[in-house]
């Protein structure tokens, strides 16, 4: 298996064009790109001020919401915007997908850290429908969805689904979480842009290494008070890293 992954990486390095994510880069090569895009002379961060508040302002901005918090994994991050709904609303259970993020790839993080249950709309291969939402026979916090939908094959709902699927939600009582580790490339096929999409939810996690070639690392964006509770989960949970800047 090792072998066809430096198969994979050699090819994809010696390729002309890539269809999806980034190219793969060396340790020289992300050496190479820090000293060309920074000001290497400045401070580093100590525990995420400096660089890492710089890149959460434009990360904000970017998306159009008030706050983002920087979160050295994903999995943190979207434990904390879970937990975050169930704190806010009382309700410990989160409608998920069942070949979402959360059920396949977090070990059921959000259950034995967070002490959540899930529910499934739906386990069609696609984001839950409006009708699916409405229909669910217990009040829930947060209904998620994973723009794209990865392990179902990178299935985006359309703009118009998206849009009453958020409204459904809503009508129930629940917040809207974007997984939107890949929402960097689901703007062409929704057809708006990014601050449009995640203006549909009340909280969204976005990656900097998935399509953005990043070392790792991601954040959390939405409002001021849900920045100042995802700060203090983040230390909480051990993601207060003393510096994080590149």
């Amino acid at each position: 298996m090792h072998d066809t992954r430096q198969r994979r990486l050699a090819a994809q390095a010696a390729s002309d064009r890539i269809l999806s994510g980034a190219r793969p880069a060396t340790m020289r090569d992300h050496l190479a790109a820090l000293a060309e895009g920074g000001d290497l002379d400045d401070q580093p961060d100590f525990y995420g001020d400096g660089p890492v508040a710089t890149l959460e302002e434009r990360v904000a901005e970017l998306l159009g919401v008030e706050a983002a918090v920087f979160f050295p994994t994903g999995t943190m991050a979207q434990q904390v915007a879970l937990r975050y709904g169930a704190e806010s609303s009382g309700h410990r259970t989160a409608a998920l997908h069942p070949l979402g993020h959360q059920e396949v790839h977090e070990r059921h993080a959000h259950a034995h850290l967070g002490g959540l249950r899930s529910t499934w709309p739906t386990t069609m291969p696609r984001n839950p429908t409006a009708d699916e939402i409405s229909a669910l026979a217990e009040p829930v916090s947060t209904v998620v969805f994973e723009l794209p939908l990865r392990d179902a094959g990178f299935v985006l709902p359309s703009w118009g689904e998206l849009v009453a699927a958020c409204d459904a939600a809503r009508a129930i009582g629940a917040r809207v979480h974007f997984d939107g580790a890949r929402i960097w490339e689901s703007g062409p096929y929704l057809a708006h842009t990014l601050s449009e999409i995640v203006g549909l939810a009340d909280s969204s996690y976005v990656s900097f290494y998935k399509t953005l070639g990043g070392i790792s690392g991601a954040a959390l964006a939405g409002t001021t008070e849900l920045a100042a509770y995802a700060r203090v989960w983040r230390h909480r949970y051990g993601g207060q890293l003393f510096q994080q800047w590149p």
